[in-house]
C-alpha cells in the first residue's frame, strides 16, 4: 500500500503546468496570409503578432491591423490549448481557446496554422497562416 501512495505523490509531484505537452507551441509569431474564399488581403509583415505562452497558460497580442481581418485585439489574454486529435486537410489538429473564441490549430514546423472553424469544413471560415519569428 505504501508504495502506491509513494508513486502517486511522485506522479503529482512531476506533474507541473508545463507537461501540458504544448510547450513546442511556445514563442513569437508572426501573421504571414489568410487563405478564404475572399477577395485578396494584403498583409504588411509584423502587423499581427503573437506570443504564445501555453507553459503559464497566456498569449499576448501585438495588432496593428484593419479591423477588417484582425483575429484578435493588442493585449494579454488567457490560452488553453486542448487536445482534440480530429482530423483535416492538414494531418491532426487541437483546439486552441482564447478571448471566449475556439480556434482549429495545427503547427508544422515554424508554420502555425489557425481556423475558426473547428467543425472541420474549411470553407466556412478563412484560415490564418502564422510563421514562428
Amino acid at each position: 500500500m505504501k508504495y502506491v501512495v509513494v508513486t502517486a505523490v511522485l506522479l503529482l509531484a512531476g506533474c507541473s503546468k508545463s507537461d501540458n505537452g504544448f510547450a513546442a507551441l511556445e514563442g513569437f509569431y508572426s501573421l504571414e496570409s489568410i487563405i478564404c474564399y475572399c477577395p485578396p488581403i494584403e498583409l504588411v509583415p509584423n502587423e499581427q503578432q503573437w506570443y504564445l505562452d501555453p507553459t503559464n497558460g497566456t498569449i499576448e497580442v501585438v495588432s496593428e491591423a484593419n479591423e477588417q481581418y484582425e483575429i484578435l485585439a493588442s493585449g494579454v489574454y488567457e490560452l488553453t490549448v486542448t487536445p482534440d486529435g480530429a482530423m483535416s486537410y492538414t494531418g491532426v489538429v487541437d483546439l486552441l481557446e482564447v478571448a471566449d473564441q475556439q480556434f482549429a490549430i495545427f503547427q508544422s514546423g515554424d508554420t502555425l496554422h489557425l481556423s475558426t472553424d473547428i467543425e472541420g469544413n474549411i470553407a466556412d471560415a478563412p484560415e490564418y497562416i502564422f510563421m514562428k519569428n
